[in-house]
């Protein structure tokens, strides 16, 4: 029983609770442990988020396929982390990522009507969503910030800072160089000198058909040094 009251005081959203409050959660809730080998599906695009899922060993690779593009953006998460909570609520509970195991893993869930009782019983329980919630807005909002005439290197920093975590490992994008254009909105010549200025600045490395962000960190900067600048 001490290993799952460890494993919850990790997870976000119920970090800052004491023991107590702990043990007397796992006694009136129902967790689903999950495991799964290698490659196994664990959400789909498009399934409605009707659980609020943890990953708490292991990792998982979170997917992302712009609509209509062959450009795919893909990211490993490593336990603990939370997947997503923000489309537990809202008008639109359809999830817009595939997330499959990278290697074994195990996955808690929680149902939502579970997870509400939850955040009535303690307003800490409260903050940590809230506050996991606002993170995501504040990430978005800063987008809006974008000139319509910033780099083309300012333009790939935005999507990778909005659709990828700051903790994630092996961010990559998988692309028909075509539709990368047209994603970026630049031509193939554009597109080639900045990925090379991006690759001799040690920030990412590329072939054809596949960009390696290799330092996330320096990379999402352009974009705040762009947002900064006007």
């Amino acid at each position: 029983m001490d290993s799952m009251y460890d494993t919850l005081l990790q997870l976000p959203l119920f970090q800052g609770v004491s023991h107590e409050i702990i043990s007397e959660l796992v006694g009136k809730t129902k967790l689903h442990f999950t495991k799964y080998a290698n490659d196994a599906v664990i959400l789909e695009a498009g399934d409605n988020q009707n659980v609020l899922s943890f990953v708490v060993s292991g990792s998982v690779t979170k997917s992302y396929k712009f609509p209509g593009l062959e450009v795919t953006i893909n990211e490993t998460i490593s336990a603990p982390a939370v997947i997503d909570a923000e489309y537990l609520f809202g008008i639109d509970l359809r999830y817009p990522f595939t997330i499959y195991s990278a290697g074994s893993c195990g996955i808690l869930t929680i149902a939502k009507d579970e997870y509400m009782r939850i955040l009535q019983s303690n307003e800490v329980f409260i903050f940590n969503i809230l506050n996991h919630l606002s993170r995501d807005v504040q990430n978005s909002i800063c987008g809006l910030m974008t000139p319509g005439q910033c780099s083309v290197a300012g333009r790939l920093s935005y999507i990778i800072g909005i659709l990828t975590r700051k903790s994630s490992n092996d961010i990559t994008i998988c692309y028909k160089q075509r539709d990368l254009c047209r994603l970026l909105g630049v031509r193939r010549p554009s597109l080639i000198e900045t990925l090379n200025g991006l690759k001799n600045a040690g920030i990412i490395e590329f072939d054809s058909s596949r960009i390696s962000i290799i330092d996330r960190d320096k990379l999402v900067s352009r974009s705040s040094e762009i947002f900064m600048a006007f």
